[in-house]
């Protein structure tokens, strides 16, 4: 039903998913981007109040291999997610950041 509705929801409760697995913030994105799914509310708070628990729980390099196939996927989007759930913040340096806040023209 949720394939059919287009949405990612998480089987656990979110915060659970988000505390114990922080890499799946990244991989709802990917699959959000890459399937054009919404997804659910509950786990879009949890995604937003956990992003800070990935650097401190989740290797650099799985990390940036994630952050590397979503942009794969589509570029523009996939930042733009990253910055919807404050995962900038957590995960960019200052010159990069910066590059979100320059208009894309298409």
């Amino acid at each position: 039903e949720d394939i059919d509705r287009k949405i990612i929801r998480s089987l656990l409760p979110a915060e659970l998913l988000v505390k114990y697995n922080p890499l799946a913030i990244l991989r709802a994105i990917r699959f959000s981007v890459a399937y054009d799914f919404h997804i659910e509310e509950s786990l879009r708070v949890a995604m937003k109040g956990g992003g800070h628990l990935l650097p401190k729980t989740v290797t650099e390099e799985r990390i940036i291999s994630e952050i590397v196939r979503i942009l794969k996927i589509k570029a523009v989007a996939g930042l733009e997610a990253i910055k919807e759930y404050g995962l900038d913040r957590y995960l960019m340096n200052p010159e990069f950041k910066n590059l979100l806040s320059v208009e894309v023209e298409e």
